[in-house]
């Protein structure tokens, strides 16, 4: 399988860390490590954005890969693509199980006093090195994720960025329209109402594999008991019935794409004939 791979170990932005510590920040402005980690991955995503690509997306069985590369570093102190036992970051992904298509690791260590100074200093390195911003600029990953370290002994701060092109797993998004009632059609009888409620959604467009919307599925309760669905594997985006005054009904709407992933039920949409 092709594989992708920073040989560039920043030793670079190592050494200049070294040389460049940050004024100390007050404890106020730290950030817990997954936190950091996400973080992370959102300096990274701006600094795509700045060339008009798509954000990466999330995804945390890399963020374990991550943590078993820069856990075996911190441990045995040392920096390196390869691991302690011989493996590279794609030989754990597929000891994992995971499915990809392209694979490639970004590593950095600083020593920086918070958590945010480092996750700033990494991700100015990885912009500075041409090897390591290929990595992170290429339009042909979909999916990263980030781990972080402490190497007491050390002193160091070492961070891992795991990229994969690999099957779509991003769910569908769903919501329901309108800010509570629904609009009314036209009043039947007394005691009753014909409402119309309303859907919209769509797959979440990645950088590549984006597998498309498939279908939706709309649930209904009444007066806060059970949901029951309404309308299972429908495309249709909008449901017309009558209902009893007098009564409370909750609407929820969730998407399928093509390759099976669902997202997540939407907020309700609460509508009172």
């Amino acid at each position: 399988m092709p594989k992708k791979l920073s040989r560039l170990c920043s030793l670079a932005l190592s050494a200049l860390v070294l040389l460049t510590l940050a004024p100390t920040v007050s404890a106020a402005d730290e950030l817990s490590i997954p936190d950091a980690e996400r973080r992370l991955a959102r300096l990274l995503n701006d600094q795509r954005a700045t060339l008009g690509l798509r954000p990466l997306r999330l995804d945390h069985r890399l963020r374990d890969v991550a943590h078993i590369r820069v856990r075996d570093m911190a441990t045995k102190h040392y920096f390196a693509h390869q691991h302690s036992d011989g493996r590279y970051a794609w030989d754990i992904m597929s000891d994992e199980g995971i499915n990809w298509y392209w694979a490639g690791e970004i590593l950095a260590w600083n020593n920086y006093g918070t958590l945010r100074e480092s996750t700033d200093a990494a991700a100015r390195g990885w912009r500075e090195s041409p090897t390591h911003w290929a990595i992170v600029k290429d339009p042909d990953y979909n999916y990263f994720h980030f781990g972080y370290a402490y190497d007491k002994e050390l002193g160091r701060k070492i961070w891992a960025g795991i990229f994969l092109k690999g099957p779509d797993r991003t769910g569908a998004w769903s919501e329901m329209e309108g800010a509570g009632v629904a609009t009314a059609a036209f009043t039947t009888s007394s005691t009753s109402r014909q409402m119309t409620v309303r859907w919209a959604g769509a797959d979440v467009p990645l950088s590549v594999l984006t597998s498309g919307f498939r279908y939706f599925i709309v649930q209904r309760r009444i007066d806060g008991g059970s949901w029951t669905t309404l309308l299972a594997s429908t495309t249709a985006t909008s449901f017309t019935g009558n209902m009893t005054r007098g009564h409370r009904y909750d609407f929820r709407v969730r998407g399928r794409d093509r390759a099976g992933n669902y997202g997540r039920w939407s907020d309700p949409l609460v509508v009172t004939p």
